[in-house]
């Protein structure tokens, strides 16, 4: 599988203030005879991050919610600081939207699981709209073309999430999923959802 080339890495830095680190300790071996190359976030500074109990220890970098990664936009999974009464308010709360991205709130979710067919096709028609909003008209500018050679990026993140859509739609119509009821109003993205569509 071809990867595209990437010229710059935006991501976010946790500060570790400690000289020469010794590798044993960013993952320790007892963790790498795995069979599969699975788990390694949860091991990473495992002596380190946990007391002898399993219990987190409180005063190490990984532990604080502001470097988890625990709160990452939904979008461009940058971290976000979320204030702890939106988090107590909405406990099974884990779609954020970052501000570049709050313009996607109502339409672009990671699960997708307690959304129906129907629900799933409007989202799909409003990610298409901002898309197609974001092309340069036929006859464009040199500003307009500027503008839209910009969102070329932005184009690409709706067009893979209508991917993801397509291929939710696809698996429900099979037979092969279903719609998880449970999960219905838990998150707040979906609660607003379905308030906005009912209102429309």
């Amino acid at each position: 599988m071809a990867y595209d080339k990437f010229d710059i890495l935006k991501s976010s830095a946790v500060p570790l203030p400690i000289e020469n680190v010794d590798t044993d300790q960013i993952i320790p071996a007892r963790f790498l005879k795995a069979t599969e190359r699975v788990g390694f976030g949860d091991n990473l500074f495992r002596d380190w991050r946990y007391n002898s109990d399993e219990s987190p220890k409180k005063d190490f970098v990984l532990n604080n919610d502001t470097y988890s990664g625990k709160r990452t936009c939904t979008v461009c999974r940058a971290l976000l600081l979320v204030c702890p009464a939106c988090v107590e308010a909405n406990p099974y709360a884990h779609e954020y939207h970052c501000k570049a991205h709050m313009y996607l709130r109502h339409c672009y979710f990671t699960v997708l699981d307690s959304f129906s067919p129907n629900d799933l096709a409007q989202q799909r028609e409003e990610l298409m709209r901002l898309h197609d909003a974001m092309l340069a008209p036929t006859r464009a500018t040199k500003e307009e073309a500027k503008a839209a050679a910009a969102n070329k990026f932005k184009r690409r993140t709706l067009l893979r999430q209508v991917a993801r859509l397509d291929e939710r739609a696809s698996r429900l119509a099979a037979g092969n999923v279903a719609v998880t009821e449970e999960t219905k109003g838990l998150n707040p993205q979906v609660a607003w959802w379905v308030r906005q569509k009912a209102e429309s």
